[in-house]
């Protein structure tokens, strides 16, 4: 996603919208892929959530966690001349690594890396793939 140019208000619209298509996605994937019930409780720091509020919370709080962190490594990357096509991975791997560590640290320690960090990563390269070529040329 393209920020150069845009209003603050522009730019977490463009932030937002993604970040909640992702834990649509997410909720989608923890459901048919993982053949998980987002209706079946689970461990949140003190109390018991329904998983559909754990995961798809987790992950809309990874993303726009990561939309944060994306700028800010993006900006170091420019400096040191780094920045290809490697930027375009930046925000799929910092949202699956945020998405790990919210539910390691939030459910469960013992919570698996692999699985999770593809819920987020996955998530999150969908629905930037939705955003960028279907919901932002569409005119409403």
């Amino acid at each position: 996603m393209k920020h150069s140019g845009l209003t603050l208000k522009e730019k977490h619209a463009q932030d937002f919208i993604p970040s909640l298509m992702s834990a649509g996605i997410g909720l989608i994937g923890y459901q048919f892929i993982l053949g998980n019930s987002i209706f079946d409780p689970v461990p949140f720091i003190s109390t018991q959530l329904p998983a559909g509020v754990v995961v798809g919370g987790g992950i809309l709080a990874s993303e726009l966690i990561t939309s944060g962190l994306q700028d800010h490594v993006l900006n170091l990357l420019q400096k040191q001349s780094l920045v290809d096509r490697e930027s375009a991975l930046i925000k799929p791997v910092l949202s699956g690594l945020t998405t790990y560590g919210l539910f390691r640290f939030g459910v469960s320690s013992d919570t698996n890396f692999l699985p999770s960090f593809g819920l987020g990563a996955g998530s999150s390269l969908a629905s930037n793939y939705l955003y960028d070529n279907v919901l932002s040329k569409k005119k409403f």
